[in-house]
């Protein structure tokens, strides 16, 4: 039997985990359409490593493992393929996404991959990729966390050029995150399930979680985790941060907007131009 494979890729901060958690608690009725879909947990345990590796046997080895699934269509969904929010403090992001991605496309053969990437608008992203870096990570500034990052040239179509010469057995699907006239935390869930099971009732999504997770905080959240940082030392800022969402006790109305207004918008001037031009073929 030959599968297909449904691959989401993130971005981070696009609504991934809403998507991961909609699509496991969903998991009986994609059954019974023939998908399955591999859990964030046992995709990072048992799956995604392989894809990590660069020794072709171990990747080869992923195969027999999806093969061991009755089911014609898999979805995995795992956003670290494409790189971790550190990536953009070493000004390398997403630098080892490229071969993680086109390794898996290249060892699948024949069967048919897809491909599922939701950009977001690159100022909120930055933003959103900072505040997540501070859940995991020792207390930086936005200033310190860009520094060696040239936001200025950022450019998904250099990132992702890589998507205009995928193997002949694969295709990209792009998503923007905040396209209308769907919610923005549907837009993903919503394509998977129309490609895999042709599914486009949107009251199926009436379990899809409405409540955004660990979305970025506010300049009033990011003063007292900062006054943290410099006072407790160590890492006291992650108890604080992470209690936060774990309490359900976000505080604050200030909005945290670290970017020149004028320098947002000439980065979302770009942004519609490459959805318009570069990623025109793939949404």
């Amino acid at each position: 039997m030959s599968q297909q494979f449904f691959f989401h890729l993130g971005l981070h901060k696009t609504a991934t985990t809403a998507t991961q958690n909609f699509l496991r608690n969903n998991s009986d009725n994609l059954l019974a359409n023939d998908v399955r879909y591999i859990p964030l947990n046992k995709m990072r345990n048992e799956v995604s490593p392989f894809i990590y590796s660069l020794n072709k046997q171990k990747r080869r080895m992923l195969f027999d493992l999806l093969e061991s699934f009755p089911n014609k269509k898999i979805i995995l969904s795992d956003e670290n393929i494409l790189g971790g929010t550190d990536e953009i403090k070493e000004a390398n992001l997403y630098h080892y996404g490229k071969n993680r991605v086109v390794s898996f496309c290249e060892e699948a053969g024949r069967r048919p991959v897809t491909l599922f990437l939701t950009l977001r608008e690159p100022a909120s992203f930055i933003t959103s990729m900072y505040c997540e870096h501070l859940r995991h990570s020792a207390f930086i500034t936005f200033d310190d966390y860009i520094r060696h990052f040239d936001v200025e040239k950022f450019s998904y179509a250099n990132i992702f050029s890589w998507l205009k010469k995928l193997p002949r057995n694969t295709r990209a699907i792009v998503i923007p995150f905040e396209a209308p006239p769907q919610n923005n935390m549907l837009a993903t869930a919503a394509r998977l399930l129309k490609e895999s099971i042709g599914l486009h009732a949107m009251s199926s999504f009436s379990s899809f979680p409405v409540r955004k997770s660990r979305s970025s905080f506010t300049q009033e959240e990011l003063d007292l985790a900062a006054t943290i940082a410099n006072q407790a030392g160590g890492k006291m800022h992650l108890e604080f941060l992470n209690g936060l969402d774990t309490n359900n006790c976000r505080f604050g109305t200030t909005k945290f907007s670290p970017f020149d207004p004028k320098l947002v918008q000439r980065l979302n001037d770009r942004y519609q131009k490459e959805l318009g031009d570069f990623f025109c073929d793939m949404r």
